[in-house]
Protein backbone atom coordinates (compact mmCIF):
# COMPACT_ATOMS: atom_id res chain seq x y z
CA UNK A 1 0.00 0.00 0.00
CA UNK A 2 2.81 2.42 0.93
CA UNK A 3 4.48 1.69 -2.40
CA UNK A 4 1.34 2.61 -4.31
CA UNK A 5 0.99 5.85 -2.38
CA UNK A 6 4.55 6.79 -3.34
CA UNK A 7 3.60 6.35 -6.99
CA UNK A 8 0.80 8.95 -6.82
CA UNK A 9 2.15 11.97 -8.74
CA UNK A 10 1.70 14.81 -6.24
CA UNK A 11 4.71 16.79 -7.39
CA UNK A 12 2.86 19.09 -9.85
CA UNK A 13 0.63 20.43 -7.07
CA UNK A 14 3.51 20.65 -4.58
CA UNK A 15 5.65 22.48 -7.11
CA UNK A 16 2.77 24.82 -8.02
CA UNK A 17 2.59 25.87 -4.37
CA UNK A 18 6.33 26.45 -4.01
CA UNK A 19 6.81 29.80 -5.85
CA UNK A 20 3.91 31.36 -3.96
CA UNK A 21 4.99 30.08 -0.55
CA UNK A 22 8.66 30.90 -1.20
CA UNK A 23 7.78 34.51 -2.06
CA UNK A 24 5.50 34.71 0.97
CA UNK A 25 8.18 33.27 3.24
CA UNK A 26 10.73 35.82 2.00
CA UNK A 27 8.30 38.70 2.60
CA UNK A 28 6.38 37.35 5.59
CA UNK A 29 7.26 40.37 7.74
CA UNK A 30 6.04 42.72 5.01
CA UNK A 31 2.64 41.19 4.23
CA UNK A 32 -0.17 39.25 5.87
CA UNK A 33 -0.28 35.53 4.94
CA UNK A 34 -3.76 35.98 3.47
CA UNK A 35 -2.34 38.11 0.65
CA UNK A 36 -0.99 34.91 -0.93
CA UNK A 37 -4.25 32.97 -0.82
CA UNK A 38 -5.59 34.01 -4.22
CA UNK A 39 -2.23 33.37 -5.92
CA UNK A 40 -1.94 29.97 -4.27
CA UNK A 41 -5.43 28.88 -5.32
CA UNK A 42 -4.90 30.06 -8.89
CA UNK A 43 -1.53 28.33 -9.09
CA UNK A 44 -2.93 25.03 -7.79
CA UNK A 45 -5.97 25.24 -10.07
CA UNK A 46 -3.75 26.00 -13.04
CA UNK A 47 -1.51 23.03 -12.27
CA UNK A 48 -4.55 20.77 -12.01
CA UNK A 49 -5.92 21.95 -15.37
CA UNK A 50 -2.55 21.42 -17.07
CA UNK A 51 -2.31 17.95 -15.50
CA UNK A 52 -5.73 16.95 -16.83
CA UNK A 53 -4.97 18.30 -20.32
CA UNK A 54 -1.63 16.50 -20.36
CA UNK A 55 -3.36 13.28 -19.30
CA UNK A 56 -5.66 13.60 -22.33
CA UNK A 57 -2.65 14.15 -24.59
CA UNK A 58 -0.89 11.06 -23.30
CA UNK A 59 -4.08 8.94 -23.47
CA UNK A 60 -2.99 7.66 -26.91
CA UNK A 61 0.05 5.88 -25.52
CA UNK A 62 -0.29 2.16 -25.00
CA UNK A 63 0.70 1.81 -21.38
CA UNK A 64 -1.00 1.38 -18.01
CA UNK A 65 -3.09 4.27 -16.70
CA UNK A 66 -0.68 4.89 -13.83
CA UNK A 67 2.16 5.45 -16.30
CA UNK A 68 0.03 7.89 -18.27
CA UNK A 69 -0.70 9.88 -15.12
CA UNK A 70 3.00 9.85 -14.18
CA UNK A 71 3.95 11.07 -17.65
CA UNK A 72 1.30 13.81 -17.55
CA UNK A 73 2.50 14.88 -14.10
CA UNK A 74 6.10 15.03 -15.30
CA UNK A 75 5.08 17.23 -18.23
CA UNK A 76 3.03 19.46 -15.91
CA UNK A 77 5.89 19.99 -13.48
CA UNK A 78 8.20 20.76 -16.40
CA UNK A 79 5.82 23.39 -17.78
CA UNK A 80 5.41 24.93 -14.32
CA UNK A 81 9.18 25.08 -13.96
CA UNK A 82 9.45 27.03 -17.19
CA UNK A 83 6.49 29.26 -16.30
CA UNK A 84 7.77 30.26 -12.86
CA UNK A 85 11.44 30.75 -13.75
CA UNK A 86 11.01 32.99 -16.78
CA UNK A 87 10.93 36.30 -14.90
CA UNK A 88 13.81 35.26 -12.62
CA UNK A 89 16.05 34.44 -15.59
CA UNK A 90 15.01 37.65 -17.33
CA UNK A 91 16.02 39.71 -14.28
CA UNK A 92 19.25 37.75 -13.80
CA UNK A 93 20.36 38.39 -17.37
CA UNK A 94 19.67 42.11 -16.95
CA UNK A 95 21.76 42.20 -13.79
CA UNK A 96 24.71 40.50 -15.49
CA UNK A 97 25.11 43.44 -17.86
CA UNK A 98 26.89 43.27 -21.22
CA UNK A 99 25.57 40.47 -23.37
CA UNK A 100 23.12 39.56 -20.62
CA UNK A 101 21.22 42.78 -21.21
CA UNK A 102 21.03 41.98 -24.93
CA UNK A 103 19.70 38.49 -24.20
CA UNK A 104 17.17 39.79 -21.67
CA UNK A 105 14.60 40.49 -24.33
CA UNK A 106 11.35 38.67 -24.75
CA UNK A 107 11.92 38.13 -28.46
CA UNK A 108 14.98 36.02 -27.61
CA UNK A 109 14.04 34.51 -24.28
CA UNK A 110 10.51 33.40 -25.15
CA UNK A 111 11.54 31.32 -28.22
CA UNK A 112 14.33 29.77 -26.13
CA UNK A 113 11.81 28.78 -23.49
CA UNK A 114 9.40 27.46 -26.13
CA UNK A 115 12.21 25.36 -27.60
CA UNK A 116 13.11 24.03 -24.15
CA UNK A 117 9.47 23.21 -23.50
CA UNK A 118 9.14 21.39 -26.82
CA UNK A 119 12.33 19.40 -26.24
CA UNK A 120 11.16 18.49 -22.77
CA UNK A 121 7.77 17.36 -24.02
CA UNK A 122 9.41 15.18 -26.68
CA UNK A 123 11.72 13.66 -24.10
CA UNK A 124 8.83 12.90 -21.77
CA UNK A 125 6.87 11.34 -24.64
CA UNK A 126 9.73 8.98 -25.43
CA UNK A 127 10.73 8.22 -21.85
CA UNK A 128 10.02 4.69 -20.76
CA UNK A 129 8.48 4.05 -17.35
CA UNK A 130 8.03 7.68 -16.37
CA UNK A 131 6.42 6.42 -13.20
CA UNK A 132 9.87 5.54 -11.83
CA UNK A 133 10.73 9.18 -11.20
CA UNK A 134 7.47 9.97 -9.41
CA UNK A 135 8.61 9.07 -5.85
CA UNK A 136 11.81 11.10 -6.25
CA UNK A 137 9.99 14.15 -7.59
CA UNK A 138 7.37 13.88 -4.85
CA UNK A 139 10.13 13.88 -2.24
CA UNK A 140 12.10 16.73 -3.82
CA UNK A 141 9.10 19.02 -4.16
CA UNK A 142 8.02 18.20 -0.63
CA UNK A 143 11.48 19.05 0.73
CA UNK A 144 11.67 22.41 -1.07
CA UNK A 145 8.46 23.42 0.70
CA UNK A 146 9.96 22.84 4.14
CA UNK A 147 11.92 26.10 4.45
CA UNK A 148 9.22 28.56 3.27
CA UNK A 149 6.70 26.73 5.45
CA UNK A 150 9.05 27.14 8.39
CA UNK A 151 9.48 30.87 7.64
CA UNK A 152 5.73 31.45 7.50
CA UNK A 153 4.94 29.32 10.56
CA UNK A 154 7.71 30.86 12.62
CA UNK A 155 6.55 34.39 11.84
CA UNK A 156 2.94 33.55 12.67
CA UNK A 157 3.93 31.97 15.97
CA UNK A 158 5.91 35.11 16.81
CA UNK A 159 2.87 37.22 16.00
CA UNK A 160 0.69 34.99 18.16
CA UNK A 161 3.09 35.33 21.07
CA UNK A 162 3.09 39.10 20.55
CA UNK A 163 -0.69 39.11 20.50
CA UNK A 164 -0.93 36.92 23.62
CA UNK A 165 1.48 39.24 25.40
CA UNK A 166 0.13 42.45 24.00
CA UNK A 167 -0.72 43.93 27.39
CA UNK A 168 2.74 43.14 28.69
CA UNK A 169 4.35 44.47 25.52
CA UNK A 170 2.35 47.67 25.52
CA UNK A 171 2.89 48.49 29.18
CA UNK A 172 6.66 48.29 29.17
CA UNK A 173 9.30 49.54 31.63
CA UNK A 174 8.01 53.06 32.28
CA UNK A 175 4.53 51.70 33.15
CA UNK A 176 2.11 54.52 32.34
CA UNK A 177 3.74 57.59 33.80
CA UNK A 178 1.93 60.33 31.87
CA UNK A 179 -0.74 62.72 33.05
CA UNK A 180 -3.54 63.97 30.81
CA UNK A 181 -3.59 67.77 30.43
CA UNK A 182 -6.84 69.63 30.99
CA UNK A 183 -7.32 70.01 27.22
CA UNK A 184 -5.37 67.08 25.73
CA UNK A 185 -4.17 67.81 22.19
CA UNK A 186 -4.49 65.29 19.37
CA UNK A 187 -1.10 63.79 18.53
CA UNK A 188 -0.20 63.10 14.89
CA UNK A 189 2.91 61.35 13.67
CA UNK A 190 3.10 61.44 9.88
CA UNK A 191 5.95 59.36 8.47
CA UNK A 192 7.05 60.27 4.94
CA UNK A 193 9.09 57.23 4.02
CA UNK A 194 12.58 58.11 2.66
CA UNK A 195 12.14 61.88 2.90
CA UNK A 196 15.64 63.28 3.30
CA UNK A 197 16.75 66.66 4.66
CA UNK A 198 16.78 69.94 2.73
CA UNK A 199 20.57 70.30 2.55
CA UNK A 200 20.87 66.70 1.34
CA UNK A 201 18.20 67.34 -1.28
CA UNK A 202 20.13 70.32 -2.62
CA UNK A 203 23.55 68.69 -2.56
CA UNK A 204 22.67 65.19 -3.77
CA UNK A 205 19.57 65.67 -5.90
CA UNK A 206 19.71 69.30 -6.98
CA UNK A 207 16.30 70.04 -5.48
CA UNK A 208 15.60 73.19 -3.51
CA UNK A 209 12.58 72.66 -1.25
CA UNK A 210 13.15 75.80 0.83
CA UNK A 211 9.68 77.06 -0.15
CA UNK A 212 8.18 73.99 1.51
CA UNK A 213 10.24 74.54 4.66
CA UNK A 214 9.18 78.19 4.73
CA UNK A 215 5.52 77.19 4.44
CA UNK A 216 5.91 74.80 7.36
CA UNK A 217 7.52 77.53 9.45
CA UNK A 218 4.74 79.97 8.55
CA UNK A 219 2.22 77.41 9.83
CA UNK A 220 4.12 77.33 13.13
CA UNK A 221 6.32 74.27 12.67
CA UNK A 222 9.81 74.07 14.11
CA UNK A 223 12.28 72.46 11.71
CA UNK A 224 15.17 70.41 13.07
CA UNK A 225 17.37 71.26 10.10
CA UNK A 226 20.26 68.98 11.11
CA UNK A 227 18.11 66.03 12.16
CA UNK A 228 19.12 62.48 11.33
CA UNK A 229 17.46 59.11 11.63
CA UNK A 230 18.75 56.79 14.30
CA UNK A 231 18.77 53.89 11.81
CA UNK A 232 18.93 53.34 8.05
CA UNK A 233 15.97 50.91 7.97
CA UNK A 234 12.31 51.70 8.48
CA UNK A 235 11.75 48.83 10.93
CA UNK A 236 14.46 49.97 13.32
CA UNK A 237 13.75 53.67 12.87
CA UNK A 238 10.03 53.44 13.65
CA UNK A 239 10.50 50.94 16.47
CA UNK A 240 13.04 53.25 18.06
CA UNK A 241 11.06 56.49 17.71
CA UNK A 242 7.74 54.98 18.85
CA UNK A 243 9.36 53.46 21.92
CA UNK A 244 11.74 56.32 22.77
CA UNK A 245 14.60 53.83 22.99
CA UNK A 246 17.37 52.38 20.88
CA UNK A 247 16.90 49.00 19.24
CA UNK A 248 19.47 47.39 21.51
CA UNK A 249 17.25 48.19 24.49
CA UNK A 250 14.09 47.03 22.72
CA UNK A 251 15.77 43.78 21.72
CA UNK A 252 16.59 43.09 25.34
CA UNK A 253 13.00 43.81 26.33
CA UNK A 254 11.37 41.52 23.77
CA UNK A 255 13.89 38.76 24.49
CA UNK A 256 12.88 38.97 28.15
CA UNK A 257 9.26 38.60 27.00
CA UNK A 258 10.09 35.37 25.19
CA UNK A 259 10.08 36.78 21.66
CA UNK A 260 12.66 36.30 18.93
CA UNK A 261 15.21 39.18 18.98
CA UNK A 262 14.66 39.58 15.22
CA UNK A 263 11.02 40.47 15.89
CA UNK A 264 11.84 43.90 17.31
CA UNK A 265 9.64 45.32 14.55
CA UNK A 266 6.65 44.13 16.57
CA UNK A 267 7.27 47.08 18.85
CA UNK A 268 6.03 49.30 16.03
CA UNK A 269 2.60 47.79 16.55
CA UNK A 270 2.80 47.54 20.31
CA UNK A 271 4.73 50.69 21.13
CA UNK A 272 5.45 52.53 24.35
CA UNK A 273 4.18 55.82 22.88
CA UNK A 274 0.86 54.28 21.99
CA UNK A 275 0.60 52.58 25.40
CA UNK A 276 1.30 55.79 27.28
CA UNK A 277 -1.27 57.79 25.32
CA UNK A 278 -3.94 55.10 25.46
CA UNK A 279 -3.28 54.86 29.20
CA UNK A 280 -4.48 58.45 29.66
CA UNK A 281 -7.57 58.10 27.50
CA UNK A 282 -6.36 58.55 23.94
CA UNK A 283 -7.82 56.53 21.07
CA UNK A 284 -5.45 55.28 18.39
CA UNK A 285 -6.22 55.96 14.72
CA UNK A 286 -4.04 54.20 12.14
CA UNK A 287 -3.92 53.93 8.35
CA UNK A 288 -3.14 50.89 6.25
CA UNK A 289 0.44 51.36 5.06
CA UNK A 290 0.48 48.30 2.80
CA UNK A 291 3.27 46.76 4.90
CA UNK A 292 2.31 44.26 7.56
CA UNK A 293 4.86 45.41 10.13
CA UNK A 294 3.46 48.96 10.26
CA UNK A 295 -0.22 48.03 10.14
CA UNK A 296 -1.78 48.80 13.51
CA UNK A 297 -4.82 46.66 12.79
CA UNK A 298 -5.91 46.55 16.43
CA UNK A 299 -6.11 50.35 16.64
CA UNK A 300 -9.38 51.82 17.90
CA UNK A 301 -9.96 53.01 14.34
CA UNK A 302 -8.10 51.33 11.47
CA UNK A 303 -8.57 53.03 8.11
CA UNK A 304 -8.06 51.22 4.80
CA UNK A 305 -8.93 52.34 1.30
CA UNK A 306 -10.72 49.09 0.51
CA UNK A 307 -12.78 46.65 2.50
CA UNK A 308 -13.95 44.64 -0.51
CA UNK A 309 -13.90 40.83 -0.29
CA UNK A 310 -10.40 39.62 -1.02
CA UNK A 311 -11.34 37.82 -4.23
CA UNK A 312 -12.75 41.07 -5.64
CA UNK A 313 -9.84 43.32 -4.74
CA UNK A 314 -7.38 44.58 -7.31
CA UNK A 315 -3.97 43.02 -7.58
CA UNK A 316 -1.79 43.41 -4.51
CA UNK A 317 1.94 44.23 -4.58
CA UNK A 318 2.68 40.62 -3.55
CA UNK A 319 0.75 39.33 -6.54
CA UNK A 320 2.49 41.82 -8.81
CA UNK A 321 5.89 40.55 -7.66
CA UNK A 322 4.79 36.98 -8.34
CA UNK A 323 3.56 37.90 -11.82
CA UNK A 324 6.90 39.52 -12.61
CA UNK A 325 8.73 36.28 -11.83
CA UNK A 326 6.71 34.31 -14.40
CA UNK A 327 6.05 34.22 -18.13
CA UNK A 328 3.25 36.72 -17.43
CA UNK A 329 6.03 39.32 -17.25
CA UNK A 330 5.61 39.54 -21.06
CA UNK A 331 1.95 40.50 -20.63
CA UNK A 332 2.88 42.92 -17.86
CA UNK A 333 5.48 44.70 -19.99
CA UNK A 334 3.26 44.87 -23.07
CA UNK A 335 0.33 46.15 -21.00
CA UNK A 336 2.38 48.98 -19.55
CA UNK A 337 3.94 49.87 -22.87
CA UNK A 338 0.44 50.39 -24.23
CA UNK A 339 -0.78 52.42 -21.23
CA UNK A 340 -0.95 56.14 -22.07
CA UNK A 341 -2.28 57.19 -18.69
CA UNK A 342 -3.41 56.03 -15.26
CA UNK A 343 -6.76 54.26 -15.20
CA UNK A 344 -8.43 52.28 -12.46
CA UNK A 345 -8.53 48.76 -13.84
CA UNK A 346 -7.23 45.57 -12.24
CA UNK A 347 -4.87 44.69 -15.11
CA UNK A 348 -3.21 48.07 -14.88
CA UNK A 349 -1.90 47.12 -11.45
CA UNK A 350 0.24 44.19 -12.60
CA UNK A 351 3.56 46.01 -12.31
CA UNK A 352 3.44 46.68 -8.55
CA UNK A 353 -0.30 47.10 -8.34
CA UNK A 354 -0.30 50.74 -9.28
CA UNK A 355 -3.90 51.39 -8.38
CA UNK A 356 -3.57 49.77 -5.00
CA UNK A 357 -0.39 51.62 -4.08
CA UNK A 358 -1.49 54.98 -5.48
CA UNK A 359 -4.97 54.79 -4.00
CA UNK A 360 -3.60 53.90 -0.58
CA UNK A 361 -1.42 57.01 -0.49
CA UNK A 362 -4.18 59.27 -1.79
CA UNK A 363 -6.73 57.80 0.61
CA UNK A 364 -4.45 58.52 3.57
CA UNK A 365 -3.76 62.08 2.43
CA UNK A 366 -7.46 62.74 1.86
CA UNK A 367 -8.66 61.24 5.14
CA UNK A 368 -6.06 62.65 7.53
CA UNK A 369 -7.63 66.15 7.73
CA UNK A 370 -11.07 64.63 8.33
CA UNK A 371 -9.93 63.09 11.61
CA UNK A 372 -9.32 66.48 13.20
CA UNK A 373 -13.04 67.18 13.55
CA UNK A 374 -13.74 63.87 15.33
CA UNK A 375 -14.01 63.80 19.13
CA UNK A 376 -10.65 63.34 20.82
CA UNK A 377 -8.15 62.95 22.18
CA UNK A 378 -6.55 60.94 19.38
CA UNK A 379 -3.17 59.44 18.59
CA UNK A 380 -2.91 59.30 14.80
CA UNK A 381 -0.26 57.18 13.09
CA UNK A 382 0.17 57.39 9.30
CA UNK A 383 3.04 55.76 7.44
CA UNK A 384 3.02 57.12 3.87
CA UNK A 385 5.22 55.23 1.39
CA UNK A 386 6.17 58.46 -0.37
CA UNK A 387 8.70 59.59 -1.57
CA UNK A 388 9.88 55.97 -1.25
CA UNK A 389 10.17 53.65 -4.27
CA UNK A 390 8.17 52.92 -6.43
CA UNK A 391 8.29 56.33 -8.11
CA UNK A 392 4.75 56.77 -9.40
CA UNK A 393 3.84 60.41 -8.75
CA UNK A 394 4.70 63.45 -10.82
CA UNK A 395 5.12 66.72 -8.85
CA UNK A 396 1.55 67.74 -9.69
CA UNK A 397 0.14 64.41 -8.48
CA UNK A 398 -0.43 62.85 -11.89
CA UNK A 399 0.80 59.31 -12.43
CA UNK A 400 4.00 58.61 -14.34
CA UNK A 401 3.65 56.75 -17.64
CA UNK A 402 7.33 55.93 -18.21
CA UNK A 403 8.04 52.39 -16.89
CA UNK A 404 11.71 53.32 -16.49
CA UNK A 405 10.76 54.72 -13.09
CA UNK A 406 9.64 51.36 -11.67
CA UNK A 407 10.63 48.49 -13.98
CA UNK A 408 14.05 47.73 -12.46
CA UNK A 409 14.81 45.10 -9.86
CA UNK A 410 12.32 45.12 -6.98
CA UNK A 411 10.37 47.94 -8.65
CA UNK A 412 13.33 50.28 -8.57
CA UNK A 413 14.12 52.74 -11.40
CA UNK A 414 16.23 51.37 -14.22
CA UNK A 415 19.20 53.68 -13.61
CA UNK A 416 20.41 56.50 -11.37
CA UNK A 417 19.09 59.27 -13.61
CA UNK A 418 15.61 57.83 -13.31
CA UNK A 419 16.15 57.51 -9.56
CA UNK A 420 17.02 61.19 -9.19
CA UNK A 421 14.09 62.35 -11.32
CA UNK A 422 11.64 59.93 -9.75
CA UNK A 423 12.69 60.74 -6.21
CA UNK A 424 12.61 64.51 -6.65
CA UNK A 425 9.24 64.24 -8.39
CA UNK A 426 7.78 62.44 -5.40
CA UNK A 427 9.41 64.77 -2.87
CA UNK A 428 7.75 67.72 -4.60
CA UNK A 429 4.44 65.86 -4.73
CA UNK A 430 4.38 64.91 -1.05
CA UNK A 431 5.71 68.30 0.10
CA UNK A 432 2.79 70.01 -1.63
CA UNK A 433 0.20 67.55 -0.32
CA UNK A 434 1.46 67.33 3.25
CA UNK A 435 1.41 71.12 3.61
CA UNK A 436 -2.28 71.06 2.68
CA UNK A 437 -2.89 68.20 5.10
CA UNK A 438 -1.17 70.08 7.94
CA UNK A 439 -3.03 73.27 7.15
CA UNK A 440 -6.40 71.49 7.20
CA UNK A 441 -5.62 69.59 10.40
CA UNK A 442 -4.77 72.85 12.13
CA UNK A 443 -7.89 74.55 10.79
CA UNK A 444 -10.20 71.66 11.78
CA UNK A 445 -8.81 71.07 15.28
CA UNK A 446 -10.68 72.60 18.23
CA UNK A 447 -7.64 72.17 20.46
CA UNK A 448 -4.30 72.91 18.78
CA UNK A 449 -2.72 69.52 18.01
CA UNK A 450 0.79 68.16 18.20
CA UNK A 451 2.05 67.17 14.73
CA UNK A 452 5.29 65.45 13.80
CA UNK A 453 6.15 65.27 10.08
CA UNK A 454 9.19 63.06 9.81
CA UNK A 455 11.22 60.94 7.43
CA UNK A 456 12.08 57.48 8.76
CA UNK A 457 15.34 57.66 6.79
CA UNK A 458 16.70 59.34 3.67
CA UNK A 459 17.19 57.91 0.20
CA UNK A 460 20.71 56.60 -0.40
CA UNK A 461 24.40 56.84 0.56
CA UNK A 462 25.21 59.71 2.96
CA UNK A 463 21.72 61.19 2.79
CA UNK A 464 20.27 57.87 3.96
CA UNK A 465 20.48 59.15 7.54
CA UNK A 466 19.60 62.81 6.91
CA UNK A 467 15.85 63.28 7.41
CA UNK A 468 13.07 65.82 7.26
CA UNK A 469 11.95 66.41 10.86
CA UNK A 470 9.30 69.05 11.61
CA UNK A 471 7.30 69.61 14.80
CA UNK A 472 4.13 71.58 15.44
CA UNK A 473 4.07 72.15 19.20
CA UNK A 474 1.06 74.20 20.35
CA UNK A 475 1.57 77.23 22.52
CA UNK A 476 5.26 77.32 21.68
CA UNK A 477 5.94 75.38 24.90
CA UNK A 478 8.14 72.79 23.28
CA UNK A 479 9.73 74.80 20.49
CA UNK A 480 12.77 75.80 22.54
CA UNK A 481 13.47 72.15 23.35
CA UNK A 482 13.63 71.16 19.68
CA UNK A 483 17.28 71.51 18.80
CA UNK A 484 18.65 71.28 15.22
CA UNK A 485 20.24 67.82 15.59
CA UNK A 486 17.43 66.08 17.49
CA UNK A 487 16.83 62.50 16.35
CA UNK A 488 13.49 60.62 16.38
CA UNK A 489 14.38 58.62 19.51
CA UNK A 490 13.99 61.86 21.49
CA UNK A 491 10.87 63.24 19.76
CA UNK A 492 8.31 61.85 22.18
CA UNK A 493 10.60 62.29 25.15
CA UNK A 494 10.45 66.05 24.49
CA UNK A 495 6.69 65.97 23.82
CA UNK A 496 5.82 63.85 26.86
CA UNK A 497 7.99 65.96 29.14
CA UNK A 498 6.51 69.21 27.82
CA UNK A 499 2.80 68.42 27.58
CA UNK A 500 2.09 65.28 29.60
CA UNK A 501 4.09 65.58 32.80
CA UNK A 502 6.69 63.08 31.70
CA UNK A 503 10.15 62.76 33.17
CA UNK A 504 12.13 61.27 30.31
CA UNK A 505 15.79 62.31 30.18
CA UNK A 506 16.97 62.95 26.63
CA UNK A 507 19.16 60.23 25.15
CA UNK A 508 22.39 60.89 23.30
CA UNK A 509 21.52 61.30 19.60
CA UNK A 510 23.27 58.52 17.67
CA UNK A 511 22.81 57.28 14.10
CA UNK A 512 23.72 53.72 13.16
CA UNK A 513 24.45 52.07 9.81
CA UNK A 514 23.42 48.57 8.76
CA UNK A 515 26.44 47.10 10.52
CA UNK A 516 25.42 48.67 13.82
CA UNK A 517 28.26 51.18 13.75
CA UNK A 518 27.72 54.78 14.84
CA UNK A 519 27.95 57.16 11.88
CA UNK A 520 28.96 60.81 12.10
CA UNK A 521 27.33 63.75 10.33
CA UNK A 522 28.66 64.31 6.80
CA UNK A 523 26.92 67.47 5.55
CA UNK A 524 29.02 70.64 6.06
CA UNK A 525 26.36 72.91 7.55
CA UNK A 526 25.57 70.40 10.29
CA UNK A 527 29.08 69.29 11.30
CA UNK A 528 29.84 70.57 14.78
CA UNK A 529 33.29 72.22 14.91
Amino acid sequence: MAGKLRQIPLHPLLFAAFPVLALLGTNIHEVAPGVALRSLLISLAGALVILLVARLVFARRREPGADKWARAALATTGLLLLFFTYGHLYSLLKELGGIGVQLARHRYLLPAYALAGGAGALLIWKTKKAIRVTPALNLITLLVLVYPTYQITSAQLSNKVAGDRQAEGLVAAENLVLEAPQQPPDVYILILDSHTRSDALRQDFGLDNSAFIKELEELGFTIADCSRSNYVSTHSSLASSLNMAYVETLTQEITAQGLNPEDVWLRIRYSQVRAQLEGIGYKTFAFDSGYEWSRLKDADVYLSHTHAPYALQMLQPFEAMLVQSTVLLIWSDSTYAAMPDYVETPFHGVNFALEDFVNRQLFTLEQLPELASLPGPKFVFAHLIVPHIPFLFEPDGSIVTDPGYYSGKLLEPIDHDYLVRGYTNQVQFIDHRIIEVARQILANSKTPPIIIIQGDHGMENDNRLAILNAYYLPGGDGQETIYPSITPVNSFRVIFNTYFGGNYPLLTDVSYNNSGEAVSETYPQCITP
